[in-house]
């Protein structure tokens, strides 16, 4: 750290320190995070077997939110008084209050920041709005870096191991131009890798320079997009190529993926998948500790519900929103905010919420001729086509109603028969014309992601 930068730290402290807002947060959310690591060998001796139970703690750190949000924000406090709910029973009455989406966030606000004197010194976040939904809020706070490191422990991480992200990372126009597309991130290997492989400029032209890149940097472990990371697969498997090391874990986040991905992946790189779920608003963080696991959700990170389209909490089996309270966000909480995913409720043991699967977005869907909805996750995720197994990667794109266009990047004999099923099984779903176009790439969102439906009829057709 250079002199400068420390200087400029120890002014923001000093400044912090006359910041009563500062201080409330502090007092608020010190004591937690100090006894956070302690908190996350409580939840490895849970995955190991030991009769752990969290749901006093769950309870705790809802209701301590629930009150700081109550006593900081005026749109807190108008809801919890216009319910007639205190927020000492946040959780015995949860399903009484309403729920907080994008929308609401937009339209209040200033009303959700409990530190409106602080804004300059808070952080500024957006989300990507690969749904045509981006949003803007602050944060202050977080223990994602703790939950990472968790994660990563659990996955066998020891001191010394390296790990590559395979992101969305920038590299520069003048490092691109000598063939780099990667960028040192960290110093540190923990929580997030020190080196980033750019998913935003790789083409069939230069995936050697990728390959090599891997090959010298010598990973333990991998963390980053599963559409990314299954291309790599795809050029490792095709062309008989193998590592000359050891990877231990390959982590996926960011993205939903197929069990096709996840073979593909595992055959490649030789390593076993492990999930990481969640967003950057921060208020879930969801893990699974192998390919054949559910994904947990942290009780330390916030409180997790599976929602229907009333508003009622889902049974084992069924699928619904993801709808979570975050226990960090001293800011701007958000309490039981809809995040737009789809998962499969397994249940909840100790406190800990298990996900069979997260399936998709609720905003994923296509519209048929007469202006009916229908999601995608009844369109393709609930098939099991034997065309799907001959895609390596694709994407939706809707201009008209009833209307579809698949952009196909295929993987092996995709032809006549194969475009004869999947239109079948659309026409069946309502899709009254479905064509297919074969590009040699398909784009990415701003941030380098994969993008299954590009859904063009805007806002007017919803």
């Amino acid at each position: 750290m250079t002199i400068t930068r420390a200087s400029e730290q120890l002014f923001r402290l000093a400044r912090h320190t006359r910041n009563r807002e500062y201080r409330r947060y502090w007092a608020e959310d010190l004591p937690n995070r100090l006894k956070m690591p302690m908190d996350l060998e409580k939840l490895k001796r849970f995955h190991r077997g030991e009769p752990l139970n969290f749901e006093s703690q769950l309870e705790h750190r809802a209701t301590r939110m629930a009150r700081y949000a109550f006593r900081n924000t005026p749109y807190y406090r108008q809801m919890f008084l216009s319910y007639g709910i205190v927020p000492e029973t946040f959780l015995e009455n949860i399903s009484s209050l309403p729920t907080l989406d994008k929308a609401i966030i937009r339209r209040e606000g200033t009303n959700l920041l409990a530190m409106p004197r602080s804004r300059q010194d808070l952080t500024f976040c957006t989300t990507g709005g690969s749904t045509g939904e981006p949003l803007a809020f602050y944060m202050c706070g977080g223990c994602d870096p703790l939950h990472q490191k968790f994660l990563f422990e659990m996955m066998g991480y020891q001191p010394g191991d390296r790990i590559l992200a395979m992101d969305g990372s920038l590299v520069p126009p003048e490092i691109r131009e000598r063939g780099v597309y990667w960028i040192r991130k960290s110093a540190k290997q923990l929580p997030y890798g020190s080196f980033g492989l750019s998913s935003q400029y790789i083409t069939p032209e230069n995936i050697d320079r990728y390959f090599a890149f891997i090959q010298e940097f010598k990973p333990h472990f991998i963390r980053g997009y599963p559409s990314f990371i299954d291309m790599m697969s795809h050029y490792l498997l095709e062309n008989d190529l193998h590592f000359d090391f050891h990877i231990k874990g390959v982590e996926l986040t960011s993205e939903s993926h197929s069990d096709r991905q996840l073979e593909s992946i595992s055959a490649a790189f030789q390593a076993p998948t492990f999930d990481q779920y969640g967003h950057s608003e921060a208020a879930v963080f969801g893990y699974s500790l192998g390919r054949h696991t559910p994904i947990y959700c942290s009780p330390f990170n916030g409180y997790t519900e599976v929602l229907d389209d009333k508003g009622q909490h889902v049974h084992p089996g069924e699928v619904g929103e993801v709808v979570v309270t975050g226990f960090h966000n001293f800011a701007m909480p958000f309490l039981r905010y809809r995040t737009g995913d789809l998962a499969e409720y397994e249940g909840r043991e100790g406190g800990v919420v298990r996900l069979a699967q997260v399936i998709g977005r609720t905003q994923d869907y296509v519209y048929t001729r007469q202006m009916e909805k229908v999601l995608l996750t009844a369109l393709i995720f609930g098939r099991h086509l034997r065309s799907f197994s001959r895609i390596r990667k694709w994407q939706l794109v809707q201009d008209i109603p009833g209307d579809v266009a698949l952009h196909v990047i295929p993987d092996g004999a995709f032809g006549a028969n194969e475009e004869e099923e999947i239109r079948a099984a659309f026409s069946d779903s309502g899709m009254s014309h479905v064509t297919f176009e074969y590009p040699s790439n398909l784009p990415s969102t701003p941030r380098g992601k994969s993008r299954l439906l590009v859904q063009n009829l805007g806002e007017g057709a919803v």
